[in-house]
């Protein structure tokens, strides 16, 4: 009887390692949650940037104020009777 009792104990202890440290355990268990959550936050943040972008997309191809900005800022575009000031940053 006190080999059956040693042999279940070991067992127990055998299954209640693979269930904590083992593979797929709890250990893995948490660390996958933990990546999953990092990954979550990355695709909202990623989709809020691709709203704004297609936003903007959206605003420049209907032409107006959007597109004024833009072209002044990528080309350096000045109207007529404008002057411009470039003042250099260090």
């Amino acid at each position: 009887m006190n080999r059956i009792a040693l042999f279940l104990l070991a067992v127990f202890a055998f299954l209640q390692y693979e269930l904590w440290l083992g593979d797929g355990g709890w250990r893995d268990r948490w660390s996958l949650e933990q990546k999953l959550e990092h990954q979550i936050r990355q695709n909202r943040l990623q989709a809020a940037q691709n709203t704004a972008m297609r936003l903007e997309v959206e605003n420049l191809k209907q032409g107006g104020e959007a597109l004024n900005e833009a072209v002044r800022n990528d080309f350096g575009y000045v109207r007529d009777g404008e002057i411009f000031y470039r003042i250099p940053t260090q």
